[in-house]
């Protein structure tokens, strides 16, 4: 662990080569998944628009869209991947679906995908 002055020694040689090594870095830490991790570290995770909005994994699943296939099957399908069916929520049918209110969702991390 370094001491004071060590890390104030540290700051000075990391602000004078930053300038010019800033967009490298940035380059590597995305390329190798680690950007969010040093964002956060600088308490400055909100800057990348991945950090705006975290669904629940267990959110609901919204299916909009006139379909010949019926409610159950489409259930039966996502039980047999695994997903619960109660995670669904079904606007099948073409009239309904001009009038559903997508603005419920929005920004809404009980919905998880559409």
């Amino acid at each position: 662990m370094l001491n004071c002055e060590e890390l104030l020694n540290l700051e000075e040689k990391i602000l004078e080569v930053l300038p010019d090594k800033l967009t490298t870095t940035l380059i590597k830490l995305n390329s190798n998944g680690k950007l969010d991790e040093f964002l956060e570290v600088l308490d400055l995770g909100y800057l990348t628009s991945q950090n705006t909005y975290r669904p629940y994994r267990s959110g609901k699943i919204v299916v909009v869209g006139q379909t010949e296939v019926k409610e159950s099957v489409l259930l039966g399908v996502a039980e047999s991947c695994g997903v619960s069916k109660d995670r669904f929520e079904f606007c099948l049918e073409y009239n309904k679906a001009k009038s559903y209110n997508f603005k419920k969702m929005q920004y809404e991390p009980k919905y998880s995908l559409v």
